[in-house]
């Protein structure tokens, strides 16, 4: 066993430079993003070429990050260990937790997209993105899951081993992964931040009951797939 391996907190899964590196990542990127969005001028909708376009970065940056916490920078993959230990048990379970969480996500957002019209609110700006023809539907699909299955692993697998195993507090992990779930989707205004940052929280405590990552994943790539086609240019 090597001298940093020793040097690691119990149940870590990688060092700290390894996870401070990615915070500074996360937080960079979010901090360009926000300060881009504030200072883009009016927003136009993009033709398909453009929304295109934009799905290439959607389906690559999620992949690049589980690349980088599940293998970079350590002998071997850990995806299996960030995954969790209970796949081929109570998936049963792990499948009717991943409706709940759908129903329930669906259910908020429905409200809040509510409360916004009643106010006479803007729509979200990230609408103008979302698939108008067959063919941007099918890749589409392939964005959603990947976000997910990406997202998952990095903040709920990651990163809240990391924090626990750094401070010893179920709670404190939940919430800083949250926090730092919430600030990466900063560039769509703060309540959608903090919008998120309560699903991560939320995801977070399921992933702890579950001690598996499936019915987040389950629930998370539904929310996703189904955002392309139930809400406006869907």
């Amino acid at each position: 066993m090597s001298s940093s391996a020793k040097s690691l907190p119990a149940n870590a899964i990688a060092p700290s430079w390894h996870t401070a590196a990615l915070v500074a990542l996360i937080v960079g990127v979010a901090s360009a993003g926000t300060y881009l969005a504030g200072h883009g001028g009016e927003a136009r909708v993009p033709t398909s070429a453009g929304r295109l376009a934009a799905y290439v970065p959607m389906v690559l940056v999620p992949w690049g990050l589980l690349v980088y916490v599940a293998r970079v920078g350590r002998p071997r993959s850990a995806l299996r260990a960030l995954l969790g230990a209970r796949w081929g048990r109570g998936v049963f379970g792990d499948i009717v937790w991943g409706a709940i969480v759908f129903a329930v996500v669906e259910a908020a957002e429905a409200a809040f997209a509510s409360y916004v019209r009643a106010r006479g609110g803007p729509a979200p700006e990230d609408l103008a993105f979302l698939p108008r023809t067959a063919g941007e539907h099918l890749i589409w699909i392939a964005v959603a899951m990947s976000t997910a299955f990406g997202e998952e692993v990095v903040y709920r697998g990651y990163l809240q081993t990391q924090f626990f195993a750094w401070s010893r507090s179920r709670a404190f992990a939940v919430v800083v992964q949250a926090l730092l779930f919430g600030l990466a989707h900063a560039e769509q205004g703060a309540t959608t931040a903090a919008r998120y940052a309560m699903y991560g929280a939320g995801l977070g405590v399921l992933a702890l009951a579950r001690r598996s990552l499936l019915a987040g994943i389950l629930g998370h790539a539904a929310m996703d797939v189904v955002a392309g086609f139930v809400t406006p240019g869907g």
